[in-house]
């Protein structure tokens, strides 16, 4: 079993954070220079700044190049809450609980923190893209407004993930099997119908996963959990690589790079 976080990962997502702060900032910078004139930030801007930085710096960030700085340190933020989204499902590898009440509530955390993780970049991702394209009109490089997109493009990939957290935090919402066995109190799972229960979910949960990715199948109990442990953490590698890609897309779309001075 995996029992660390994803290092090539970190690295691989940490190198593409950098440089496309890096660049997206310095290509800004670049522009104004070649402009000759400094460009006039509109309120829709300004407001904007005024949101992601205490009161005595609003002024130092109200600047063109003091908004795009701002961009850049967005991006960074954003970046590394997707790449540490890759911990959350191993958590659970480096923590021992004490009782079987903490072990259960821990892991019942665990499956709400994904979701609701997910919704923060999600929202994160969205408020950045308009405050890109806000700033990118005024310097008259915008291409296309993308935070709408993002968002429905998010809504659609992840939509098990937000629904989920979605039923959790609404009580009118029916919940899904995975939080009503989550939610148990543990010491129903001495009472033998719920067992049964258990078993059945088991079973079919085994038959879905082996449906998806037939290489788990093993002869052995021990193999074939080791290989869906590996699955797990590799589906949510590849979240984190397609949330990242997803948001360096639309920040593409975002700005009309044609008419970037150079």
């Amino acid at each position: 079993m995996e029992d660390k976080p994803s290092e090539s990962l970190t690295d691989e997502l940490a190198a593409q954070i950098t440089s496309v702060a890096s660049t997206l900032e310095a290509a800004f910078v670049r522009h104004l220079k070649k402009l000759g004139s400094t460009p006039t930030l509109k309120r829709s801007t300004l407001d904007a700044i005024a949101k992601r930085v205490p009161r005595n710096s609003i002024a130092q960030c109200s600047t063109p190049e003091g908004a795009a700085s701002l961009l850049a340190l967005e991006i960074e933020y954003i970046g590394l809450r997707i790449s540490r989204y890759q911990f959350i499902e191993r958590y659970r590898e480096h923590f021992t609980a004490p009782n079987c009440e903490m072990g259960a509530a821990f892991i019942a955390h665990i499956h709400t923190m994904r979701g609701s993780e997910i919704y923060i970049i999600m929202e994160r991702s969205t408020a950045f893209l308009d405050f890109l394209a806000h700033y990118t009109n005024d310097l008259g490089l915008l291409s296309a407004r993308r935070a709408r997109a993002l968002e429905k493009t998010f809504k659609t990939v992840y939509e098990r993930h937000l629904r989920e957290r979605h039923r959790i935090v609404h009580a009118h919402e029916k919940s899904s099997l995975a939080s009503r066995v989550l939610d148990a109190p543990v010491g129903s799972r001495e009472i033998p119908a719920y067992g049964e229960s258990i078993l059945q979910i088991g079973a079919a949960l085994t038959q879905s996963l082996l449906d998806v990715a037939p290489h788990m199948a093993a002869d052995d109990a021990e193999t074939f959990m080791h290989n869906v442990n590996e699955h797990r953490l590799k589906v949510v590698d590849d979240e984190c690589r397609t949330m990242w890609s997803t948001l360096v897309g639309h920040i593409t779309e975002t700005v009309n790079h044609a008419k970037l001075l150079k």
